[in-house]
């Protein structure tokens, strides 16, 4: 009986041990697993963070490239509205020195008081005296102003991209005759016999045009001689060709 008993209690106290053995390898299963997770949470947590940097790195780079691209737009826009005002710098300091130059070739005819150049209206006026061109009531060219239209001829001819304007203009003492019934009349001749004479001197015509505008373009006083002699006169307006790209703009309907 005793021998049974303490059999049983060696049993009994092998379960418990066993038992406890094993409540002390679960309790550190629990622990290591309850370990594991915590990891598991901070690693994931690392993640996120790592992913919403990385986001913002993202957006960050989008919004750098959206404004490299509007900056490279404004620079292509810039760039294609300079190109029209270079091309006017360029044409506008060809012009300057085509006047220049044109100022420079006609010196031997301003230092003889044969002619005048001005500047009117954005176009250069070469001014030829009407005494030195034409008697009075007349349209025959005289010796002297035969060789001053030659001296411009010569200048005239080579000049390009440029059409011609030649304007008589009288005084407003009336004039009528068979001839000439006006001043109207006795300016635009005297003008076309400029023109003829330019052309004979080798001016192409398809640059020059003739006009008159009689007495009624003053430059000065018809109240007195030397006003009068001031109005008689000859110009010759140098008249730019319209760029070949020139558009019309449209109108409003």
């Amino acid at each position: 009986m005793r021998a049974s008993t303490l059999v049983l209690t060696v049993l009994l106290l092998a379960t418990a041990s066993a038992s406890a053995f094993a409540i002390h390898r679960q309790r550190e299963s629990i622990v290591l697993a309850a370990s594991k997770s915590a990891e598991l949470e901070r690693a994931l947590g690392q993640r996120d963070v790592a992913m919403h940097e990385r986001d913002q790195q993202i957006a960050a780079l989008k919004t750098a490239a959206a404004k490299l691209d509007a900056d490279r737009a404004a620079q292509a826009k810039s760039l294609a509205e300079l190109v029209p005002l270079q091309r006017e710098r360029d044409a506008a300091r060809a012009r300057a020195e085509q006047l220049t130059k044109l100022v420079s070739q006609f010196q031997k005819l301003i230092d003889a008081g044969k002619l005048q150049v001005e500047i009117r209206h954005g176009h250069l006026v070469l001014v030829l005296p009407n005494d030195v061109l034409f008697d009075e009531g007349k349209v025959a060219i005289k010796p002297d102003g035969q060789a001053a239209l030659a001296e411009i001829a010569a200048t005239l001819r080579d000049v390009q991209g440029r059409q011609f304007q030649v304007v008589g203009h009288t005084d407003a003492t009336p004039i009528k005759t068979t001839e000439f019934p006006s001043n109207w009349d006795l300016s635009s001749a005297r003008a076309l016999a400029v023109v003829k004479l330019l052309v004979d001197t080798g001016v192409h015509g398809g640059v020059l045009a003739a006009t008159g505008r009689g007495e009624w373009e003053p430059r000065a006083t018809n109240g007195n001689a030397f006003g009068r002699m001031k109005n008689r006169r000859i110009e010759i307006v140098l008249e730019p060709l319209l760029p070949s790209d020139l558009k019309i703009p449209q109108l409003k309907m």
